[in-house]
């Protein structure tokens, strides 16, 4: 997942310049590097509204992308974005196993 999906986001998708994904037992930190829909991240009343509750459709589908790969729950835990980097962050806590 860390090699394919960053490939796919920046490459084929062209949603940011740069992808990290990056897993620590349960957590999977997600940085977007000059992701192209930042403008949207600096509206106040969408990240109140949105950011902070479910995420944006972006966010939404990387975690799909991490449940299918791993088979597992996913929890979005949450996102922040960064002005002066052009950076979002964004924290996932992977649950058990989905049985099918």
């Amino acid at each position: 997942m860390a090699e394919w999906l960053p490939r796919i986001l920046v490459e084929d998708l062209k949603i940011a310049e740069g992808v990290e994904i990056v897993q620590d037992g349960a957590e999977v930190h997600v940085r977007l590097i000059s992701p192209a829909f930042r403008q949207v991240c600096q509206q106040r009343e969408r990240i109140e509204n949105v950011c902070k509750l479910v995420g944006c459709p972006i966010s939404s589908s990387i975690a799909e992308a991490l449940a299918e790969t791993t088979g597992r729950l996913v929890q979005y835990v949450g996102c922040r974005y960064d002005p002066i980097r052009w950076e979002v962050n964004v924290l996932y806590r992977l649950g058990p196993v989905v049985e099918a």
